[in-house]
């Protein structure tokens, strides 16, 4: 029997549904790490309650008494659990926040604009608070949680190299990703234009995420006065962020959109 640790998020009732198309829901565990009193993203009857709590506990059980254990979304939340516990094989399958938003590389993943325009002008209170709790209940046991995980789950190679490089990790990398509504094979057979009235069709980032650098990326295609209509993904993200793009960005070169539909 496998477990695996994930937060309510939608990705996961896909990876449900794959599970059960492959007939191995009786192999596999799922446990959602939540504080609320009900699921509001994962649409299928698991398990759910507040890490660390007495409830997730004896969910959970014995996390030795698994062949495998798969952490979805590896937070510094859960470097404690991980270290405190026993495991025959861990596995971490990566969602890119728990790896570039961690306060100990974050800054790594900004541009100059986006650093000194909207960073460090807008650290709220409710980050600084994050990052103590995670520096006073957690980060003494990174290094130990890190050293468990046998496995980094990710489709790209990149980012496991980045993970080797700037965290305590020594894992293998398997190749993993949580599939789209769409098959990927099927997106790719799509043979559409990229060119909207003889103009490029370029979209900016994926969310509206700082880690994008939107600033930076506009900025150096108006230095290079490259002619492109600009698409700006913010179905999600920082919500904050998201309205200080809508009153900042613009370009000179093509038309800007928005886009927050999912």
């Amino acid at each position: 029997m496998n477990l695996h640790i994930a937060p309510d998020n939608t990705f996961i009732n896909a990876f449900y549904d794959n599970l059960g198309e492959a007939s191995l829901l009786n192999n596999n565990r799922i446990v959602i790490r939540t504080n609320n009193k009900e699921l509001k993203a994962v649409k299928r009857d698991l398990p759910f309650a507040p890490l660390y709590s007495t409830k997730f506990n004896s969910i959970v059980g014995d996390t030795f008494a698994y062949d495998k254990v798969y952490v979805h979304y590896f937070t510094p939340l859960l470097y404690r659990w991980v270290a405190l516990n026993k495991f025959k094989e861990l596995n971490w399958l990566t969602w890119g926040g728990d790896i570039y938003n961690l306060p100990s590389i974050d800054r790594l993943c900004y541009e100059p604009l986006t650093l000194t325009q909207y960073i460090e002008k807008n650290r709220s209170w409710e980050q600084i608070l994050y990052e103590l709790k995670i520096l006073v209940l957690h980060s003494a046991f990174k290094n130990r949680a890190y050293s468990k995980v046998a496995n980094i789950m990710t489709w790209m190679e990149q980012e496991y190299q980045f993970a080797r490089r700037h965290l305590p990790v020594e894992a293998k990398h398997k190749f993993f990703f949580y599939e789209n509504q769409f098959p990927y094979s099927e997106l790719d057979s799509i043979k559409k234009s990229t060119t909207t009235r003889d103009k490029l069709s370029l979209m900016i980032g994926n969310s509206g995420s700082p880690t994008n650098n939107h600033l930076d990326t506009i900025d150096f295609l108006e230095k290079h006065k490259i002619a492109a209509n600009l698409i700006i993904p913010v179905s999600y993200g920082d919500k904050k962020y998201i309205a200080f793009l809508r009153k900042k960005l613009a370009y000179k070169y093509g038309s800007l959109e928005f886009v927050d539909r999912y």
